[in-house]
């Protein structure tokens, strides 16, 4: 089972994996590929907190996507549903 919590201080998000009564913090791990990113910004529009974790920024004379903070990853795979050049890969 996942739940929420969120550190009131600081408006971070964690999602919590509870086993056996045993609570663990899942921390996402969120992969660009640059490559195929054409910086179209679908994945920060798209994402709850996305102008926390995603900036679009120039690269090399490109376009793309750059992780700013991935620790506010809520892990809804919203980014990774509305990439239409499958550039994003989420792990946990």
């Amino acid at each position: 089972m996942y739940i929420k919590i969120k550190n009131i201080a600081t408006d971070k998000e964690k999602k919590i994996k509870v086993e056996n009564d045993k609570w663990k913090i899942v921390k996402m791990k969120i992969y660009i590929d640059e490559d195929k990113c054409t910086g179209c910004g679908t994945c920060k529009a798209a994402c709850p907190k996305g102008p926390r974790i995603y900036s679009i920024e120039e690269k090399n004379g490109k376009r793309v996507c750059i992780q700013k903070d991935p620790s506010y990853c809520l892990g809804c795979r919203m980014c990774v549903t509305v990439c239409m050049e499958d550039a994003i890969t989420l792990e946990n």
